[in-house]
């Protein structure tokens, strides 16, 4: 009849695990601020699923490595750039038509310039190529946000802040679901590029000094 019918059922076996490794080392010394860090997340899944009444397993895999590096120089700069592998593999115990393999990359570079009169330029670029996208489907995109803000104030509790977010206008997400029966690729349209001024004042707690400021988003100054 063309009609497709799912139910959830309650099946044993299934189960899955994670590990988390990380490690860091920094030093400073006079005004310079550097810090590395490296890590990796790997993750096992094993599931069971039907189809017509047939039941086949599932094993799945994700590892993840990352690296980052950070440096700030006294309050004039910050730079910090990382990279992230995501390596995923899934594996049907009866039906091969369903397993998949791909890598995802992730680079990011993030910098603070502080200029004087309490001036902040800032820039996140970051960019992300999927591997697992049908031909035709757009595999990498640039996501690049810049801002300029202006702090007020004693002690820089007030902020005016002009922000562009996506200039590039290519921020997208694309997406591949797997079953045993059918592959999906989908291409979204998401927010993409806007232009937005905002004023934040932060409220500090009676005594507390504040700490210096760093900026949420990374930076690429020139």
């Amino acid at each position: 009849l063309g009609r497709q019918v799912s139910r959830y059922v309650n099946a044993n076996g299934t189960y899955s695990m994670g590990a988390n490794f990380n490690f860091s080392k920094g030093k400073k010394k006079n005004g310079n601020d550097w810090r590395i860090t490296t890590g990796a997340y790997a993750y096992y899944t094993k599931d069971i699923t039907f189809t017509n009444g047939i039941p086949d397993r599932i094993n799945g895999w994700s590892v993840n490595p990352r690296l980052s590096f950070s440096y700030s120089y006294k309050e004039l700069f910050d730079i910090a750039p990382s990279y992230r592998l995501s390596y995923r593999f899934s594996k049907y115990a009866v039906s091969s038509f369903g397993n998949t393999s791909y890598f995802t990359h992730y680079a990011m570079l993030n910098t603070t310039l502080y200029w004087p009169q309490n001036f902040i330029w800032g820039n996140d670029l970051s960019y992300t190529y999927n591997t697992n996208v049908a031909p035709g489907f757009q595999k990498g995109a640039f996501l690049w946000n810049i801002s300029l803000s202006r702090q007020f104030f004693k002690n820089k509790q007030g902020e005016l802040k002009f922000s562009v977010y996506d200039l590039l206008d290519q921020n997208i997400s694309v997406n591949r679901q797997v079953t045993q029966n059918y592959i999906q690729d989908t291409q979204t349209k998401i927010l993409r590029r806007y232009f937005m001024l905002s004023f934040t004042y932060n409220l500090y707690k009676f005594g507390q000094k504040p700490a210096k400021r760093k900026s949420n988003n990374g930076m690429f100054f020139f």
